[in-house]
């Protein structure tokens, strides 16, 4: 029964790979980051795990802006660099204020909910020495939520089943655990099997209540907020947006169930909208594909031209607040 669980799991692996690829390598505190890379001789994905063609070293006279995020604000499906958000968004930036030497810094990590955005701000891109730091954040953070929504912790990296490296440490020691490792197929067809009987489908998303939307809408928020902080205790500004997602429009919940949309995931998303509302440093994204939806490659991932618009309606708050910084260097 091994043996044939054995292959039958092999060809649905085979099918259905993990999320992320062999470019991804273990990373503390944050579960992962990205294998550096170079093409053609020039560096695609630099020392940290970003896309992005700087270094840590910040040139002298220079504005630094980082862009933060999951795989719409990496360009996972970009044509090419200088068609992701950060490109488009360092050009119009250098078109408005031409007398500055402006960086934009694309830190967008494929997979990254905001709590892994904020502490990798903490280990890492906080060396950039960023003057500004903006976030394109939800999708993964709404994925988190649906993937772990069976778990008494469903807020946590969407990922996290495939880095749970202490947690299946400690099982391998226990009898139970010893006996998985002579039998893992037949242990993980059985935990199939309980999540079958449990009801514990992909597809069912009662346990997604009003008070776990509101309870995971306010940890998004509570997150935000502590990244809001923590930059402006350092003196760096940070502006956060709620990105577009190809089922969800503002205020257009039938509109969105016609789309074959899950409601609870809707309900969730407009927490996450009427949260960032709230703030004066938040901005939704929602209804900026409203008529437009072939712009979308997916759920969440944008064509070039998609990218182009989502740069050129994050300028608007960018360009107020790198004004009222730049008269503060005056």
């Amino acid at each position: 029964m091994e043996t044939c669980l054995s292959i039958i799991f092999n060809i649905k692996d085979v099918r259905e790979p993990l999320t992320l690829s062999k470019s991804a390598v273990d990373f503390p505190y944050v579960y992962y980051t990205f294998i550096p890379e170079k093409k053609n001789g020039s560096v695609v994905v630099n020392g940290d795990g970003l896309y992005t063609r700087y270094e840590r070293q910040k040139p002298e006279g220079t504005i630094r802006i980082i862009l933060t995020g999951g795989s719409t604000a990496r360009g996972m499906f970009a044509s090419d660099y200088n068609f992701t958000i950060a490109a488009i968004l360092e050009r119009l930036l250098l078109k408005e204020f031409p007398n500055q030497k402006i960086e934009v810094i694309n830190a967008g990590m494929s997979g990254y909910v905001v709590e892994q955005l904020f502490i990798f701000y903490q280990l890492v891109l906080s060396k950039y020495q960023p003057d500004i730091v903006v976030g394109l954040n939800g999708y993964n953070d709404l994925m988190s939520v649906k993937l772990n929504r069976y778990s008494k912790i469903y807020f946590v990296p969407q990922n996290m089943i495939q880095f749970r490296v202490i947690e299946e440490g400690k099982k391998k020691n226990t009898f139970m655990g010893r006996i998985s490792n002579i039998f893992p197929s037949t242990f993980r067809a059985a935990a199939f099997i309980k999540n079958y009987l449990m009801k514990q489908s992909q597809y069912n998303y009662s346990t997604l209540t009003s008070a776990k939307i509101s309870n995971a809408s306010a940890v998004y928020s509570d997150i935000i907020n502590d990244m809001h902080s923590f930059c402006g205790a350092h003196g760096v500004s940070h502006i956060e947006f709620l990105q577009p997602v190809r089922w969800y429009v503002r205020d257009d919940r039938e509109e969105s169930l016609n789309r074959s949309a899950v409601p609870e995931l809707i309900d969730l998303y407009k927490s996450y909208e009427e949260r960032l509302n709230q703030i004066d440093y938040g901005y939704s994204l929602t209804d900026s594909f409203k008529g437009k939806e072939e712009f979308f490659l997916d759920d969440c991932h944008l064509s070039d031209k998609g990218c182009e618009i989502i740069a050129s309606l994050m300028l608007i708050p960018i360009k107020k607040v790198l004004t009222e910084k730049l008269k503060e260097r005056i």
